[in-house]
Order: structure tokens, then C-alpha cells, then sequence
């Protein structure tokens, strides 16, 4: 099934986009509250807060963490390959193969990415980021210049003009400018449940404005600073009301970084496409 929620328009301040909250529980509430795959064919939506609410609903899911440039050739991979009667993780697996080389070209200038995630491992991620947001907020005070200096200027993001930032290079990035012990275990464990999570990848890197830095891209989280974080998120909720009713933000507490946090991204950090 395909459900087309693309450019919808705003009225009066408000949207009638469908939130991750009204998606999943359209599905759940539907004749088919459970799918074997789900494909993301949305900018952004390769994060860790919607993964983290929509993870339930199917086995396996496809998204990027970046804009995402395409004329339709990777649903049309997939479409053919599902045709065949194989399963959904097999079909996405050899749909990949089939439009890397001409999504690469839709995206320009842009770097992009697919992942392909098994969603029962989505969860085992949650309490590694708890582990890097407490272990964050422990040792700010006596790195606060170093983590806010990394934080303007080095940490990769996958859109300038929104505040996500790739997880798994956040992790490595702060446990290389603190050089904490800790935080070098986190980010250790959190790549090796990154790769149990992350079945397929195929990565596009075209940007100019990433300054040479070529990750392996993963799953993108929010990073903001405190001011952002307890200012306005809507015309009728703050951004940290909004941002704690997640699941993501329940089993991480990673709402509570962001509350501490002085510094956000800039349009000086390594960018995959331009403002």
C-alpha cells in the first residue's frame, strides 16, 4: 500500500501533514495494524525520534537521513522486486542494487543515503543513548568549551536549515574532543548495535559543503540548544512539550541533553547539501 502525505499545505499556522503519532495510529487502528516493510520515501525521516514511535508497526524499514532527491527510481526498484513475490527484506536488498547509480544522480550536489533497518534491533539502541545523553550531561561543565566548539563547527550534519545530526558521528565526535573514557565505550557499543540495525546502506557523497568528510551515514537524532529547546515548537505547544511526548526522548531522556546544552549547529558545521 502506498499513502501520498507529499507538500501539503499549511493553513492558519497549522499543517495537515500527518504527524508520526496520527500515522501510527492510522495503522494501528487499521485492517492491517502490522506490515512486514515500510518505506520512508520522505526527506529527514531517517531519525531517531520517528523510528522511535514507528518502529512497532512493521520488521523492517527504508529511509534516509537527508534530503532526498529522487524521481521515483528506488519505489520503482521496489515495486518490481515485491512483483516477484519475494520478501520484503530480500526485495529491498536487490532494489538497492538497482537504483544506487541513478539516485546518485538524481541527488546533484547533495549527499544522500538509504538505510534498510530491522526494527526489532531499533529499540536496542534506545538505552545506549541514554547511556550518551547522561554520560553528555555529566561531563558538560568541565567540557563545555570543547563540546560547544564541536557542536558550531565540526559535527556533520545531513541539512543545514534543520537540527538533526548524524548519531553514530556525534557519539565519535564527542568522545574524540573529550577524550572520555566512557564516552568512547558508548560510541563503540553504539556502532556495533548500528550495525546489527542497519541491514543495507548505500550512501551518496556529492556535497561540497561536507569539507571533505566522507562517514558512514546512520540514523540522525535532534541537536539543539537549550534556548531552541524551551522556546516555541508550534502555535500551540513549546518545542520541549512536543519533543518529550516521543518514545524516543522517553527511553533515552535525550530531551534532557538538549535542555542542558548551550550550543546548536551552525552553517559553519560540514553540511550535506547547502542552505
Amino acid at each position: 500500500g502506498v499513502l501520498y502525505d507529499e507538500w501539503t499545505e499549511s493553513y492558519g499556522g497549522g499543517s495537515d501533514a500527518l504527524s508520526m503519532y496520527e500515522l501510527r495510529r492510522a495503522v494501528e487502528k487499521s485492517q492491517i495494524p502490522h506490515f512486514e516493510g515500510i518505506f520512508f520515501h520522505n526527506c529527514l525521516m531517517g531519525n531517531m525520534e520517528s523510528l522511535g514511535d514507528m518502529y512497532p508497526i512493521a520488521d523492517y524499514t527504508i529511509s534516509c537521513m537527508h534530503s532526498l532527491a529522487s524521481n521515483c527510481e528506488s519505489m520503482v526498484s521496489l515495486v518490481k522486486e515485491l512483483l516477484k513475490g519475494t520478501d520484503f527484506k530480500t526485495s529491498a536488498i536487490n532494489a538497492f542494487e538497482d537504483f544506487k547509480d541513478a539516485a546518485n544522480v538524481s541527488h546533484g550536489d547533495c549527499n544522500g543515503d538509504f538505510n534498510l533497518l530491522d526494527n526489532k534491533e531499533i529499540p536496542n539502541l534506545f538505552p545506549i543513548c541514554k547511556q550518551l545523553s547522561s554520560r553528555l550531561q555529566t561531563i558538560y561543565p568541565d567540557n563545555k568549551t570543547v563540546i560547544n566548539n564541536a557542536t558550531e563547527n565540526d559535527i556533520y550534519v545531513p541539512h543545514p536549515d534543520f537540527f538533526f545530526v548524524d548519531l553514530q558521528y556525534y557519539a565519535d565526535k564527542m568522545a574524540e574532543v573529550t577524550g572520555d573514557t566512557e564516552l568512547k565505550t558508548i560510541a563503540t557499543n553504539l556502532k556495533k548495535q548500528m550495525d546489527k540495525t542497519i541491514l543495507k546502506s548505500i550512501n551518496f557523497y556529492n556535497s561540497p559543503y561536507a569539507k571533505g568528510i566522507k562517514p558512514k551515514f546512520t540514523l540522525s537524532v535532534v541537536a539543539v540548544d537549550n534556548a531552541t529547546y524551551n522556546g516555541e515548537g508550534g502555535p500551540t505547544h513549546s518545542f520541549k512539550t512536543a519533543y518529550e511526548y516521543c518514545n524516543f526522548h522517553k527511553q533515552t531522556k535525550w530531551g534532557d541533553w538538549l535542555n542542558m546544552v548551550e550550543k546548536k549547529p551552525t552553517k559553519n558545521n560540514p553540511a550535506g547539501e547547502k542552505s
